[in-house]
């Protein structure tokens, strides 16, 4: 039986890879600006470093030469915070991440963190970060969804008397009701999980909350979503209870979606332990491969050289060709390279690429622009001719 890989662990189109890389380099300019540091981020960590995010069972793991246990990074931001070493650091990077099950086990991902804030300034301060990113990458962000994972942990945790997990409150969702406090607090999770929308539904909601711990969460986002209209950024704000973020949010959670509802950067406050301490950080990350998928904008242009040298054989030709290369390249054009060609095969090569500009260096170090010989120490541009 012929075994098939799951899908990420297959080679991926040159161009998809190139495209995700020039996205990386437009979201690094706008971070980099903003104090964040680029950061490499490592494939592998011990599998105890993983500030309680994940199970053992739901990573790769390897064994190595002394007997520890490595696990493959599953999640960017938690590679991430691996490297944090201060408080108030902003770190941001991509890598590949591998998962143990779904559909999916490969993908590369982008990730950016505020360590050592808390409260609504950080969180604001990563939405507008991740706003920018979107508006450099050349998507337009259609609303901003604000959650806050405790309102529904504290209402589950106010008549269980006692802490509840996310999965629990998953499993009251989906309806999988196993006993009579199941059934008692499925009809109130179930009435504020479909909270949705603007500002008047979520103050709605706000006034039937009685408990310490879901009042807090909903007076941290009316606080928040004030912030970001002092900001500017308030006119497509909504409103998501049900959003439970992943495993390791634990706090604010946003998502920030084109007009259509599809989520392109997803983001939240999580608590992280380092020397045995617990840390603050707020994060947000995106796929590149998926924005690319429904947003090929520019990135997919095939952009052609300004300019095709085809060259000689000989040395003389070659000396002359990186003389002239150089001269064009410094003058801020790309140029395609072909060796041990002739004028003919160098213009068809042109017209087959798309290229205005096709030079010719024969094996005297002569030069013939687009069919026109040009003194061999000329260093003038085809655009400027």
């Amino acid at each position: 039986m012929d075994a098939k890989l799951p899908y990420g662990f297959l080679a991926k189109n040159i161009r998809t890879r190139h495209a995700e890389y020039k996205m990386f380099y437009d979201a690094a300019a706008v971070l980099a600006k903003e104090g964040f540091c680029l950061t490499g981020i490592p494939a592998l960590g011990r599998l105890g470093d993983n500030f309680g995010f994940y199970g053992m069972d739901d990573r790769y793991k390897l064994t190595d030469s002394e007997g520890d246990i490595l696990a493959l990074t599953e999640d960017v931001v938690e590679g991430l915070l691996s490297l944090a070493e201060k408080e108030n650091e902003r770190l941001f990077g991509m890598s590949e991440v591998y998962r143990f099950s779904g559909a999916v086990r490969n993908r590369t991902s982008f990730g950016a963190v505020i360590t050592g804030i808390s409260g609504i300034e950080a969180e604001a301060e990563a939405i507008a970060c991740a706003l920018a990113v979107l508006k450099a990458i050349g998507i337009e962000c259609g609303k901003i969804v604000l959650g806050n994972t405790s309102v529904l942990l504290g209402l589950a945790e106010s008549i269980f008397q006692g802490k509840v997990g996310k999965d629990k409150i998953r499993s009251l969702l989906k309806n999988e009701l196993f006993t009579d406090a199941d059934y008692a607090v499925e009809k109130l999770i179930r009435e504020t999980a479909l909270v949705k929308g603007g500002l008047s539904v979520l103050k709605q909601a706000a006034e039937k909350i009685t408990n310490p711990t879901s009042s807090a969460a909903m007076l941290n986002l009316l606080e928040l979503s004030g912030l970001l209209e002092e900001y500017g950024l308030g006119d497509n704000i909504e409103y998501d209870l049900a959003n439970m973020g992943r495993n390791y949010d634990n706090g604010t959670v946003f998502l920030l979606c084109d007009k259509d509802g599809k989520v392109l950067i997803e983001g939240g406050r999580h608590d992280f332990m380092r020397s045995g301490e617990v840390c603050r950080a707020v994060s947000f990350r995106f796929d590149p491969e998926y924005l690319l998928t429904i947003y090929p904008g520019r990135y997919f242009e095939e952009k052609t050289a300004d300019a095709v040298i085809g060259i000689a054989d000989g040395t003389k030709a070659l000396k002359a060709a990186y003389k002239l290369r150089s001269s064009l390249t410094d003058n801020g054009l790309t140029v395609k390279v072909i060796y041990k060609t002739g004028k003919d095969e160098t213009a068809a090569f042109a017209v087959a690429s798309g290229i205005e500009s096709a030079i010719y260096v024969d094996a005297e170090g002569n030069i013939a622009v687009n069919g026109q010989n040009e003194n061999k120490d000329e260093t003038e541009t085809p655009k400027e001719k």
